[in-house]
């Protein structure tokens, strides 16, 4: 085998792992962009405008002592929930965390219902409301920056 026979076998080496390492990255990338998009396709919608619209329509009557806009959040938090179920398969332990604080909220909600009878406790829960929501959020915004630091 003469020398250009050599760098020929070379380059067609080199070549086929070029093209190897190429496929292998834009897979990854395809991937990514594509975990990333069933993300935003369930949760973004809940984030940036479903869960702060119905949450901005709790509110207290003082006229009845009793706190109205409870039932669309409740529905709101159980229809979130379903639409979690396609990480029991894909990433059970989000999926549990995850259900388990949304089942949390709603107890806290539904439990509201029956303790808020006056604004002194309407004050608290408000508070305890915002730290509820908030802790959702952290949860899936967590899980949104850990994909795309496992995918980067």
């Amino acid at each position: 085998m003469n020398t250009s026979d050599k760098l020929a076998t070379i380059a067609i080496f080199v070549s086929i792992f070029t093209f190897i390492i190429n496929l292998y990255f834009e897979n990854k990338r395809l991937k990514r962009e594509s975990d990333a998009k069933f993300f935003q396709d369930i949760y973004f919608k809940y984030m940036k405008d479903r869960i702060p619209k119905v949450e901005a329509n709790i509110s207290f009557n003082s006229t009845t002592n009793r706190l109205e806009g409870m039932k669309p959040m409740i529905v709101l938090l159980q229809n979130l929930r379903k639409k979690t179920t396609p990480y029991k398969f894909v990433d059970r332990e989000f999926y549990e965390n995850f259900t388990n604080k949304i089942m949390n909220v709603e107890d806290f909600y539904t439990d509201s219902l029956s303790h808020v009878t006056d604004y002194i406790r309407y004050e608290q829960f408000r508070k305890d409301s915002t730290i509820k929501i908030t802790e959702l959020y952290l949860i899936l915004n967590q899980k949104f920056r850990n994909k795309r630091l496992k995918n980067d």
